[in-house]
C-alpha cells in the first residue's frame, strides 16, 4: 500500500512538471559583450536607430548596407550566432565627430529588451574633424541568458528614461 502512494505521487510530480509551461526568464540585467564601436557607417538616418541580428549571414547582409567599413567576417565572427544575438545601436548621422554612443546595460524587463546608452555630443566651441559621422556600438548577448529573444520588443534609451529607438522581432 505504501508502494502504491509512493508510486502514485511520484507519478502525479513527473506529470505535473512535464504539463507546466516553462517559466519566464526572469527580469533583470543581461551580460553583454562589446563587440565593435565606430564613427563611419553607412547609416544616414539622423535618428538613432537599433538592430537585432541572429544568425551570419543576415549579419553580413546587414554589415554591407548599413556599415561597410572593415571585414564583417572578422566583426561577425565575434559573435556566436548559434548561442548569441547582436544587437547594434545607431546614434544617428551626425555633422562633424565628436559624438558617441556607448551601451552602459542591457536588461530584461518583461516582453521588453531595454538596452541603456550613453550619448556623448561635442561641448559648445569643441575642435572636432568636420567629418559627417554615424556612431554606432555593436553587443552580443547569449541566447541562453535570453531564451525567448525572438518574441520582444527592443528599446533604446538613455539613462534619464529617454527613449531612442526600438524595434521588435518575431518569429
Amino acid at each position: 500500500m505504501l508502494a502504491r502512494s509512493a508510486l502514485v505521487l511520484l507519478l502525479t510530480v513527473v506529470v505535473g512538471a512535464c504539463a507546466a509551461p516553462p517559466a519566464p526568464a526572469p527580469d533583470g540585467p543581461l551580460p553583454f559583450v562589446v563587440v565593435e564601436t565606430g564613427q563611419i557607417a553607412r547609416y544616414d538616418r539622423r535618428q538613432p536607430a537599433i538592430f537585432v541580428l541572429s544568425d551570419a549571414s543576415a549579419f553580413r547582409g546587414w554589415w554591407s548596407a548599413t556599415v561597410d567599413r572593415g571585414d564583417p567576417e572578422a566583426v561577425g565572427g565575434m559573435v556566436d550566432f548559434g548561442r548569441e544575438l547582436a544587437i547594434a545601436v545607431f546614434q544617428g548621422q551626425r555633422p562633424t565627430g565628436g559624438y558617441g554612443i556607448e551601451v552602459r546595460g542591457v536588461r530584461r524587463q518583461g516582453t521588453t529588451v531595454r538596452v541603456m546608452v550613453e550619448t556623448r555630443t561635442p561641448p559648445p566651441r569643441a575642435v572636432v574633424p568636420q567629418v559627417i559621422t554615424s556612431p554606432y556600438q555593436i553587443v552580443k548577448v547569449s541566447t541562453d541568458a535570453l531564451p525567448d529573444w525572438q518574441q520582444r520588443h527592443y528599446v533604446v534609451q538613455t539613462a534619464d528614461g529617454t527613449v531612442l529607438a526600438e524595434t521588435s522581432v518575431e518569429r
